[in-house]
């Protein structure tokens, strides 16, 4: 399974560290310089392009003239993607623990080749400390990189496959066998189209911590928005059944997140 690294934005170097709570997180602090994070895709979609710290752009005010969609939640908050992205999601409100962190999560295997998603929003940061120090979060929502093809038939299937060939074997390297994936066709907020695969796996017994949870589960939820496909992801520790945890992200509160996403229109 891919390495779990740590990077601090006081430091320059990346640490090498046990499991993190959501199964061999990669958590590179955004300030941190000893590695490159990847948002962002090649010509054909498959390829992550290298971009410096603090390349994201933040959830503000829209540019267009049309009057800016009601927050799904409460007091929530919108995760707003680049012009690449072009897309938002919302979550509930940092009273419920959602916080932005300015980090990217994801995974690293030992030759460095990266997945991930850079400022996502975390659950519950700081409910556990790992025994590297680190402190550890319940969940995560956030953008990876989109998908440029959208030539096919059906854009956000398409989609779907060419993040999971990219996230795979990163996740699951080695001999490792990667878990089945279930797809269903679903539709966001606005009524576009959308493609959900979820997967679910066990953390190996040598990346445990104090911190792990019994097993993960991974969404990615892929819709077109025009020039490209954008990918929302989640992650969110479960039991080895796939069942919530009683502190954890529920199933159904993820699913209201992922259902407002939407189209951002330029």
């Amino acid at each position: 399974m891919a390495r779990d690294e740590r990077g601090s934005s006081a430091v320059a170097t990346s640490v090498a560290t046990a499991l993190a709570v959501l199964a061999v997180l990669a958590v590179l602090a955004a300030a941190t310089v000893a590695g490159v994070t990847y948002r962002g895709g090649g010509t054909d979609g498959t390829t992550a392009d290298p971009v410096g710290p603090g390349s994201s752009t933040p959830a503000g005010p829209s540019t267009s003239s049309a009057p800016e969609p009601e927050l799904a939640f409460p007091d929530g908050q919108r995760l707003a993607g680049d012009a690449r992205d072009n897309a938002t999601v919302d979550v509930p409100s940092a009273e419920e623990g959602w916080t932005e962190e300015g980090l990217t999560v994801g995974y690293q295997t030992d030759d460095g080749t990266t997945v991930g998603t850079e400022d996502p929003y975390l659950l519950d940061r700081g409910f556990c400390t790992a025994p590297t120090g680190f402190e550890e979060y319940r969940a995560y929502v956030g953008l990876t990189a989109p998908i440029s093809d959208t030539s096919g038939d059906d854009p956000a299937r398409d989609a779907v496959d060419q993040t999971l060939e990219r996230w795979l074997p990163v996740v699951f390297e080695g001999d490792q066998e990667p878990p089945e994936v279930d797809y269903a066709d679903t539709e966001i907020a606005d009524g576009t189209p959308a493609r959900l695969a979820t997967m679910r796996f066990e953390a190996l017994d040598e990346d445990r911590d104090r911190c792990s949870p019994p097993a993960t589960e991974l969404r990615f939820l892929a819709f077109d928005t025009g020039d490209y496909v954008a990918v929302v992801v989640s992650s969110r520790g479960v039991t080895v059944d796939g069942e919530d945890l009683p502190d954890g992200l529920g199933s159904d509160l993820l699913d209201e997140i992922l259902a407002s996403a939407r189209v951002q229109q330029p």
